[in-house]
């Protein structure tokens, strides 16, 4: 009589066994007991335990959040409209004077004189002095703000046998320069057979103060 209430607890123990093993099995769907959600390490946010997604990442963090908040494109500056120019012709830089010849020469460019590579730049910006002058002359560089007040000066080497200032070694810093407009003026010189008008050909004459180009730091 003992043998089979034996069996039946063996076979009962088996069964239980058999279904414990069952419940885990990865073959079988499961529900977890917490569902986990993984977010961007930039969207992570305070979470509002009573309102679920509506009122955690998506609105306050996620691609519309953060398009308006901290995370989209920085507005564009505003249109670049310097005042009037402080001078017409500015009381400085000085004409530089050298040993270059007094001779009749040759460009194959007009005189000018300029900055690379914009007149509308960032604060920390490297800027360049160039120009095609007299050969073997210098150009002077000044740069006034708005209100006047002589701010900083750069005088370039000479121009090689071409005319040519080249803008490479010509830096300058505008990490010193407070955000605003500015104005630069040069004083170099160029060729002409009248004392007025620029030449391709001629004799060295001198421009003061010349108005070059107005400048934004933002």
């Amino acid at each position: 009589m003992r043998t089979p209430t034996l069996r039946f607890g063996f076979a009962v123990l088996a069964a239980s066994v058999a279904l414990a093993a069952c419940k885990d099995s990865p073959l079988q769907p499961r529900t977890p007991d917490t569902t986990i959600r993984a977010m961007p390490i930039d969207e992570l946010a305070p979470i509002d335990e009573g309102g679920g997604d509506t009122g955690g990442g998506d609105t306050g963090g996620g691609e519309t959040g953060g398009g308006t908040g901290g995370g989209g494109s920085p507005a564009p500056p505003p249109p670049f409209n310097p005042p009037p120019a402080p001078f017409f012709i500015a009381p400085g830089p000085a004409l530089p004077v050298g040993s270059f010849s007094n001779t009749f020469q040759h460009c194959n460019q007009l005189g000018h004189v300029g900055i690379a590579f914009s007149n509308d730049v960032t604060q920390g910006t490297v800027l360049y002095a160039w120009g095609v002058v007299v050969p073997h002359s210098r150009a002077n560089f000044a740069i006034y703000n708005q209100f006047g007040q002589l701010i900083k000066t750069h005088l370039t080497d000479e121009a090689h046998d071409n005319c040519v200032i080249h803008h490479e070694p010509e830096t300058i810093s505008t990490w010193d320069m407070a955000p605003g407009y500015y104005y630069v003026y040069a004083s170099y010189w160029t060729l002409t057979n009248d004392g007025f008008f620029e030449l391709f050909d001629g004799w060295p004459t001198g421009h003061g103060g010349k108005f070059v180009t107005a400048l934004r730091i933002r």
